[in-house]
Order: structure tokens, then C-alpha cells, then sequence
């Protein structure tokens, strides 16, 4: 009988201290979680699912609910193998993938007639309709997986599998994660990183609450509210059913293989969340009056979102992830500097209704320091400058396409309706703006490593950093003019809209006049 099981197979992708790459058991993990460096997945949402996973081990395995237990773990430098040990026995059958019974995060019957390609699983493969970005694997083709694979792509399914289309007992819903970015706070050593993004204050469990894979009954494939912290991260969004047989489903190398006449999952609906619950590893913002999970937008980079992301309160909804106000919080105690550079990376995708349109992991520098009050504001006046230029940089460019496409027309004549869209069409082909945003990233991030280290004794030094960052700001905003107009060619037509519309490209000061 097949037997696959993730207490002792090596199965987890990590990279060590020294940068090696290797995969590791649960067991080796948690005995040697304080040697290595981070999870790494070839797709950034299994890894996100896997440290979502392993938390709630960690929580589940230590009882990490109260503060006293949190730092006799943080002040071991290490988790005690024990525990882990006791527990890995207990459950030992609940994590092998080919369980009669309880097959790891599976269901021993399925709802399903007809079996669905393990492409599924993958959302940078395509399967039936959802042609993605990235590959085209067409359902009917055979499908090779290494075992270590089978459970990372389970685990992420579980997590990010989207909504729309035709299931049973009803439709297909969003898993957990589908609907914002998950922040997770990378330190230098995997220990301290599943420590720090779990804030012991929002884990409202006790002893007897269960990982899915503990419960009595696999995945009901009903609608339900959570029950707690650890019911929500081991969440099975999808009823799986994976149908072998040991002589021809698996090669000479142990891998898997899905095909017509061997390997199959059946794949539908399981349990769907009922009502929003208050994941601690997202942000919120407000937009409309609406209270709404900060989620990537391919018009908007994410750190354009760092005034929610390092505000150090909530404001009207708008809050930042739990575990960036935890750091922030307790980042002295803890043994770090409120300058100590830390590393956010979000995740997620952007989907359209079914259709995974993008998959993204981004990163930010962060420093608890920023999360002062008087630091605060300083991520305010950048943004802010931003947006400002940006708005100037927009007018000069509507001035140029104005000249460019009704050049009969003086300063003086309003465009019609008809001829606005036609200069509007005319800028989003130029892409300006987009380049203009994803340039500034770099001079953001360059802005905070500078204001976590600097303190302003009078309003003059302000002032003048502030006009220094203008100064920075509108750099890129006349580079991203430029880059755009430097293939025009040289005619009197083009060389005097260029020239009108340089005009309107100025840098601001802090009253909102032009500077010159």
C-alpha cells in the first residue's frame, strides 16, 4: 500500500543558513527550525500556505495563546522537540497523504462524477477554462508530480483555490486567502519568523481547539462560520479525492502520475467560510465607507498602501496586519532596536471572477520605529508629494495629447467629451504614469531607510527634507516624460507640444503652488 507521510518524508522546501537549499520532515523541521533561513516554494503561494500551515502547528503543537508561553519559546532560541515529538505520534496517521481512512487533507468520498485534472492544483498551469499567464498544459496531457509536491500543492489549494463555476453540495466559493494579501514578516532564521507573525493577543483558542485534520469528520462541504484562529488556518476550502492504485499510478522514481488510465483527483466544493473572519496576517483599508482586505492591484503598487501598512492605530476600519503592529509593539522587548530592519513580503493573486489573472510576492523594508506617532506622519508627506506630482504630471501630459491630436485648439478651448477620451486613450498608451509609480518605489524605500534614522530637531530641517524629497520625486516625474517623448520625432508639430507640455511638468511645494 502507497504511504506517503509528512512526519518523517522529506517534503518541505527550505533554504538553510549557509543558502543551501534542502526538504526537510515536520519532525527535522521544528528541530531545526532555528538553522533555517526560510520556506521557498517555486510558486509564492505555496510557500505563504506552508508558513500558514506551519503556525498553526506551531500554536496548535505549543499552546502559543498567552504571553507567558510565547517568550519561554521566543527565550529558548529554539522549539523544544518533544511536544512535537508527542504530537506527530498522536496524529501520526492524519498526515500521510495515502490513508485509508483520513488521507491528509482529503476526503474519502467525493461528490464529483467525473474526475478533474491535477493541473487543478496549480494555478500557474492552466485547467479547463482558466488559461493563465503562465502555461498553457492542456487537461488531458499526463501529469508527473514528485511526491514531495503532492502536499504543498494540497495545502495551497486548500488556501488560495478560487470561486466560480459549477460544484456540489453548492458553487464553487473563494478559499481563505483569495480575497487579500497575506503579510508574513521574514527574519533571519525560521524560529523567530513563525514566532513574530503570531501574535499570541488575537489567538482566541484553548486545549481543545482542533486543526481540521484532529476533528472526527473530514470536510462536510457545508457553509459555516469559523470556530476559532486554528480552524480557519487548516481550513479545507475543497473536497479532494486523489484515486490510485500502486501498479501503475507512481514511475521507477516514487512520482506520481495523473492521467486517463491512472492517477486521478476528483475535486469540489468543501466547506465554505460564512461569514469574513478577522485573518491577523491581512491589512484593511476603507474605500467607499466600505471596510475592504488590502489585496494587490495591477494599477497600484502595494507600498502606495504604507500608510495603513505602518499607521500604529486603527483609523475608521483601516488597520494594519496584526503581526506588523505586534512587531512594532514589542520590538525592544523582544531584544531589537526600533530601527532594526525587517523584511515584509505580501502574497497573493488578482483574479478575475474564476480566471487567476497575477500571482505576486512583494516585499518592504519595515522598522518598528515607523510606527511611532511622530514617525507616522512622515509616510503621510511622502504619498502625499507623490500624489501631488502625479497630478501635474497628468496635466502636462493631457496638454501634450491635446496638442498633439487638436492642435487647432488654443489653451483657451475646452475639449469635448468625445475628444477628452481621445486624449485620454492617447496617455495610457504612453504608459507615464505606470512608469512613473514603479519608479518611485525605489526612491520610497530609499525615503524609509532615512526617516527610521532620522530625527528632525527644528522645522527647518524638516522643511528641507521635505523639499529635498520634492525635489527627488519630480526627478521621476520629468524622467518619465521624457522616457516616453524621446522617440518622437523632430518635427515642428511634436517639438512644440513637448514644449507646452514641459511647462506644465514643475515640481510642487507644501502650499500646492508651482515652484517655478
Amino acid at each position: 500500500m502507497a504511504s506517503f507521510n509528512l512526519t518523517d518524508k522529506a517534503w518541505i522546501p527550505v533554504i538553510n543558513s549557509d543558502g543551501t537549499n534542502s526538504r526537510f520532515s515536520l519532525l527535522e523541521l521544528f528541530e531545526k527550525a532555528h538553522k533555517i533561513r526560510e520556506i521557498y516554494c517555486d510558486s509564492p503561494l505555496e510557500t505563504i500556505s506552508l508558513n500558514r500551515f506551519l503556525q498553526a502547528l506551531l500554536i496548535r503543537i505549543y499552546q502559543v495563546n498567552d504571553e507567558d508561553t510565547w517568550l519561554d519559546i521566543w527565550n529558548a532560541g529554539k522549539f523544544d522537540i518533544e511536544p512535537a515529538k508527542d504530537y506527530f505520534e498522536k496524529w501520526y496517521n492524519r498526515f500521510d497523504i495515502f490513508d485509508k481512512e483520513r488521507p491528509f487533507y482529503q476526503s474519502t468520498t467525493t461528490l464529483s462524477k467525473t474526475h478533474t485534472a491535477f493541473s487543478k492544483l496549480r494555478h500557474d498551469k492552466s485547467s479547463a477554462n482558466n488559461a493563465t499567464l503562465f502555461d498553457h498544459t492542456y487537461d488531458s496531457q499526463e501529469f508527473i508530480v514528485p511526491m514531495w509536491r503532492v502536499p504543498t500543492l494540497l495545502i495551497a489549494a486548500q488556501s488560495y483555490s478560487v470561486g466560480g463555476g459549477i460544484s456540489k453540495p453548492f458553487n464553487f466559493s473563494g478559499a481563505p486567502l483569495i480575497g487579500g494579501c497575506t503579510f508574513w514578516i521574514k527574519e533571519e532564521k525560521l524560529f523567530k519568523s513563525m514566532l513574530i507573525n503570531t501574535d499570541y493577543e488575537n489567538i482566541a483558542i484553548d486545549s481543545k481547539s482542533l486543526c481540521s485534520w484532529e476533528k472526527n469528520y473530514p470536510v462536510k462541504c457545508i457553509s459555516r462560520v469559523p470556530e476559532n484562529y486554528l480552524d480557519y488556518l487548516t481550513w479545507q476550502s475543497r473536497s479532494i479525492k486523489l484515486e490510485y492504485n500502486n501498479d501503475t499510478c507512481f514511475d521507477d522514481n516514487g512520482n506520481m502520475i495523473f492521467a486517463e488510465n491512472k492517477a486521478k483527483m476528483y475535486f469540489h466544493q468543501g466547506d465554505k467560510i460564512e461569514s469574513e473572519f478577522a485573518d491577523p496576517l491581512m491589512a484593511k483599508r476603507v474605500s467607499n465607507d466600505k471596510i475592504l482586505s488590502i489585496r494587490f492591484d495591477p494599477n497600484k503598487a502595494l507600498w502606495r498602501h504604507a500608510e495603513v501598512l505602518f499607521q500604529h492605530e486603527k483609523v475608521n476600519g483601516a488597520r494594519p496586519s496584526r503581526n506588523i503592529s505586534f512587531v512594532a509593539a514589542n520590538s525592544l522587548d523582544l531584544g531589537y532596536d526600533i530601527t532594526h530592519k525587517f523584511q515584509i513580503e505580501a502574497y497573493g493573486l488578482l483574479n478575475d471572477q474564476a480566471k487567476v489573472v497575477i500571482i505576486k510576492k512583494e516585499s518592504l523594508p519595515f522598522f518598528p520605529v515607523l510606527m511611532k506617532e511622530e514617525k507616522e506622519n512622515l509616510i503621510t508627506v511622502f504619498i502625499e508629494i507623490a500624489e501631488r506630482q502625479s497630478k501635474i504630471l497628468y496635466g502636462a501630459l493631457s496638454s501634450l495629447g491635446k496638442y498633439l491630436l487638436y492642435p487647432s485648439k488654443d489653451e483657451n478651448n475646452n475639449l469635448s467629451k468625445d475628444e477628452k477620451r481621445d486624449v485620454n486613450g492617447f496617455i495610457k498608451t504612453l504608459c507615464v504614469e505606470k512608469n512613473y509609480w514603479a519608479s518611485l518605489e525605489n526612491v520610497f524605500i530609499k525615503y524609509v531607510e532615512v526617516v527610521s534614522k532620522t530625527t528632525f530637531t527644528t522645522s527647518a530641517e524638516f522643511l528641507k527634507f521635505k523639499k529635498d524629497t520634492s525635489s527627488e520625486i519630480f526627478k521621476v516625474a520629468k524622467a518619465s516624460f521624457e522616457n516616453a517623448t524621446n522617440n518622437f520625432d523632430s518635427s515642428a508639430k511634436h517639438l512644440r507640444a513637448i514644449t507646452i507640455a514641459n511647462r506644465k511638468l514643475y515640481p510642487i511645494n507644501f502650499n500646492g503652488e508651482n515652484d517655478g
